[in-house]
């Protein structure tokens, strides 16, 4: 079951915070560069950018704006499950084009949770029931250059869902990248038992 409505928060101003979060975290890494530029060469300019890109990188969920998410969030109805995870919904083909599509690669945010034998989604403008018997493969996967290869996504390949073929979950509930690793870890986990047999 999918159902789409009018997007009441991840609208396109949302989508500009969520980027100036990106363009925050920049300006200490630039900030770096200029300061490393006007020093004599030496440890000291290689150190202090090199300190600024990996404090930035460590910070990886911060600058995709996750703590704003969370506000957003807690807006949002849940599933119900006994476990829910607070991630933005990917779907392949996309259902957001144009200039939208391009500063932000997520089609909605919400909770996602496993409820007995199906998958539910209450987003902000997709709701997503998927049962059992239509999710054909269920796979982790890098969100690559956009993480830096260090964050991951659940992508689950789904059959007979008003031409979806695939969603991706990527969680954002963290701060740290230690921590986006872990919760993609208990959300992958979760969705196991949804993976086809055999």
């Amino acid at each position: 079951m999918l159902e789409v409505r009018q997007p009441k928060l991840l609208t396109f101003t949302t989508v500009l915070v969520l980027n100036a979060f990106g363009l925050l975290a920049f300006m200490p890494v630039l900030l770096s560069f200029a300061i490393a530029s006007v020093l004599p060469i030496g440890l000291i300019t290689v150190a202090i950018p090199s300190l600024a890109l990996g404090l930035a990188t460590f910070f990886l969920p911060l600058v995709f704006g996750n703590p704003y998410v969370q506000r957003l969030g807690r807006k949002l109805p849940r599933t119900g499950a006994a476990e829910d995870f607070l991630v933005q919904l990917t779907c392949r083909p996309r259902r957001t084009a144009g200039l939208r599509g391009v500063l932000e690669d997520a089609d909605d945010l919400g909770w996602l949770g496993v409820k007995g034998p199906q998958l539910e989604f209450c987003g902000d403008s997709i709701s997503l029931k998927i049962p059992q018997a239509s999710i054909r493969a269920v796979k982790r996967q890098s969100i690559g250059w956009r993480g830096l290869f260090l964050t991951h996504r659940t992508m689950v390949r789904v059959e007979g869902l008003s031409g979806i073929e695939t969603v991706e979950f990527t969680e954002r509930a963290s701060w740290l990248v230690p921590q986006s690793r872990r919760i993609g870890m208990r959300l992958q986990k979760a969705l196991e038992p949804l993976k086809p047999q055999g």
